[in-house]
């Protein structure tokens, strides 16, 4: 994965809508930046990858009330930012929006510098989806919903899981709410619903935008919310 000057450069752009200044470092990070080509770096990398998934912690909400930890035996698999939609309708009348799905991109992590990983995402979900793709980041991944409703998480030969909520708690009073300032969705655990290859559990957590309107009162019927998240796979 290589981190593009264009990406930082659109970072910086969404930091007056998406966190305040004392979220970001005030000198410079200890970690040395330097440009260099390595096995897992591109030529165009800006940052070290880490030296293994074991130097990731699941993040703790610090509300009161945690997710449940990683059912042991489990390994962390991989860590990603995902980035896309999530998808609400008001068809047939009804009050609020429904969910029938999300739609998103997953990126590998693990270049990001520990000064800009955690508030990675209140800033991701602030650069354009059309501006994703060229970023020269490293996309490892999707997210769908299939035909049955099921959440599927394909990260080809990591593995692909299709899962089922296990548990979920409100975001972080400060949480990034978003373009739309609907609100960020909640942290999730999910678990593998049986047929998963690879993949047992995925969290997702620090979770930015993706809240569905309160009322389909104005709303058109297919509603597509921006949202960005951490996903933290185990296997």
């Amino acid at each position: 994965m290589a981190f593009s000057l264009r990406f930082l450069t659109l970072l910086v752009s969404a930091i007056a809508v998406a966190a305040p200044a004392s979220a970001f470092p005030t000198e410079e990070p200890s970690r040395t930046i330097r440009r260099h080509e390595r096995q897992g770096q591109s030529e165009s990398g800006l940052f070290e990858r880490r030296a293994s998934l074991s130097s990731y912690t699941l993040p703790t909400h610090g509300g009161g009330t945690e997710l449940p930890a990683p059912t042991p035996g489990l390994t962390l698999k991989a860590v990603t930012l995902g980035r896309g939609t999530q998808n609400y309708t008001c068809a047939n009348g009804v009050a609020a929006p429904t969910q029938v799905g999300a739609l998103a991109t997953l990126y590998d992590l693990s270049m990001v510098p520990e000064w800009l990983f955690n508030t990675l995402t209140n800033l991701a979900v602030n650069v354009p989806l059309a501006d994703m793709a060229p970023l020269s980041l490293d996309a490892i991944g999707h997210h769908y919903f299939d035909s049955t409703g099921a959440p599927n998480f394909d990260l080809g030969s990591i593995g692909h899981l299709i899962a089922a909520k296990q548990a979920d708690i409100p975001a972080p009073a400060g949480a990034a709410a978003g373009p739309s300032g609907s609100g960020a969705v909640d942290w999730l655990e999910l678990g593998d619903k049986g047929t998963s290859t690879g993949l047992k559990e995925v969290y997702r957590v620090e979770t930015a935008g993706g809240k569905a309107p309160t009322s389909c009162t104005g709303q058109p019927t297919d509603i597509y919310v921006q949202y960005a998240a951490q996903y933290f796979f185990y296997g």
